[in-house]
């Protein structure tokens, strides 16, 4: 039987998944997109990480861009369910999360493993302007994680004031979740 980084190998042809992060980690943006048209934006590596998740970590937003544009899906999922969105929040690359969410990815989207959302990988790692946007594009903040945690409780354990302040505005302005207040105009009154 084929093991999953053989069966990797042969599914990218003359090149493989290696090749691409290789080339991403050095930089080397005119061979990322050279390979691909060979990998194709949706293929998997054997973490079943596919190209656009590691454009996002990496934070290159054009690359991702150009992804996105070849058709690469915003919410794929890789062996334990981890997004694109959740690879960007955590390392706290802004332009890419704003990216991502403009172009449908799920805020709310949860992993197997611990259950963590893009909100509590952003809490955790002390990324609050992340967090902010997370929020405005409507993630729950009180969604709990396999510990039964939220996001405002990995911003405490992380010491981060400025998160854990941000997640307690939103909770105390009535749970609106990250929702805008646009909308919400005065109420009129007409006299007679």
């Amino acid at each position: 039987m084929v093991d999953q980084v053989t069966a990797a190998s042969i599914l990218f042809g003359s090149c493989r998944m290696d090749d691409f992060r290789e080339a991403l980690q050095e930089g080397d943006v005119k061979g990322v997109r050279a390979m691909l048209n060979r990998i194709g934006v949706n293929s998997r590596d054997e973490f079943g990480m596919t190209p656009l998740m590691y454009v996002s970590e990496a934070g290159h937003l054009d690359i991702a861009r150009a992804l996105i544009d070849m058709g690469a899906d915003v919410n794929a999922r890789e062996n334990e369910g981890r997004t694109p969105l959740m690879f960007a929040s955590h390392v706290g690359h802004v332009a890419v999360v704003m990216l991502l969410i403009k172009k449908g990815a799920d805020v709310n989207a949860v992993e197997r493993e611990k259950h963590y959302t893009a909100l509590m990988l952003a809490a955790m790692e002390g990324q609050a302007l992340v967090v902010r946007l997370l929020l405005m594009a409507g993630a729950i903040k009180g969604m709990k994680d396999k510990d039964e945690k939220t996001a405002l409780e990995h911003a405490r354990e992380a010491d981060n004031s400025e998160i854990v302040a941000m997640l307690s505005v939103t909770a105390a302005a009535g749970g609106r979740r990250g929702r805008s207040r646009r909308g919400r105009g005065r109420r009129r009154t007409h006299r007679r």
